[in-house]
């Protein structure tokens, strides 16, 4: 378990999420919780403490951007195990804590037992950014989980999907008007509240219009791989014969209907590339 990789601050994003949330995290807990006794000093009045404390928090996001964008790039750090990231942290507990003693002897011009001062202010960042740095860490690693096991769910049910599976289609009222199967199923067009079913029935192509919209017909429609492709359009992959690239997109063709383009918004085309590929 210890050495399974952590992929989850392997992005830009999952990397940004745990210094953000990181970030806010402290800030609320030290202005909020006010711990250490940070605002008692008779020396200085509360809003030059509050400054102080602030600019100390946003070096924490700082270093931890330098630490993530930065060093892990320049020491060839592409991944984490559960067991290296704890000695990251520590990293860069000491990192910070660095940044904060050089504060404070900047601030308030007191130079005597740096050493001290550095140990006790990285002490103090195990404990102010520790719980949120591994809660969001853990967060992002079962959010990564479950996104990958229901892609893989999705995968396999592509291949359970039987093309003779018969589909309900319902109006708004729940009122069941059309059954169709999945395969004789071309395209959805949207008209304002309501939608156009196009489908192959005994050789010709039939059209039925439903009370509905897209954005209900999207979710009923997902388990069968009848995706949306535009803002008002969706199209069953099966009958997909063609594409081509445009600027604002690609244009798919289908089985049947030949010379009806349907358009696939720039949105909507990394879904559309898995399928179609």
């Amino acid at each position: 378990m210890w050495n399974n990789k952590i992929t989850s601050l392997d992005s830009k994003k999952g990397k940004w999420n745990l210094i953000l949330i990181t970030g806010i995290f402290a800030f609320i807990f030290t202005n909020v919780f006010e711990p250490f006794g940070i605002y008692n000093s008779p020396n200085k009045n509360g809003f030059e403490i509050f400054l102080e404390i602030n600019i100390a928090l946003l070096s924490v996001v700082g270093t931890l951007a330098l630490s993530q964008f930065f060093i892990r790039k320049m020491f060839g750090i592409t991944h984490f195990t559960y067991f290296t990231i704890v000695f990251w942290f520590i990293f860069e507990s000491f990192f910070i804590g660095a940044v904060w003693t050089l504060l404070t002897v900047l601030i308030d011009g007191n130079s005597s037992s740096v050493i001290n001062l550095w140990i006790t202010n990285v002490i103090e960042c195990i404990f102010l950014i520790g719980l949120p740095y591994f809660a969001t860490l853990v967060y992002l690693t079962f959010k990564e989980k479950t996104k990958t096991v229901n892609y893989l769910q999705k995968e396999i049910n592509k291949e359970k999907i039987n093309p003779d599976t018969i589909i309900s289609f319902k109006e708004s009222s729940d009122k069941e008007k059309l059954n169709l199967r999945l395969k004789d199923i071309l395209y959805v067009e949207s008209s304002d509240n309501y939608v156009v079913i196009y489908y192959r029935f005994n050789q010709t192509i039939e059209k039925e219009i439903l009370r509905n919209t897209i954005k209900n017909l999207e979710l009923e429609l997902q388990p069968y791989q009848i995706i949306r492709c535009h803002r008002s359009y969706m199209v069953n992959p099966v009958n997909i014969i063609k594409k081509e690239k445009t600027n604002k997109g690609f244009n798919l063709f289908l089985k049947g209907v030949e010379n009806t383009i349907i358009p696939v918004s720039k949105s909507y085309n990394s879904e559309l590339e898995k399928i179609t590929r």
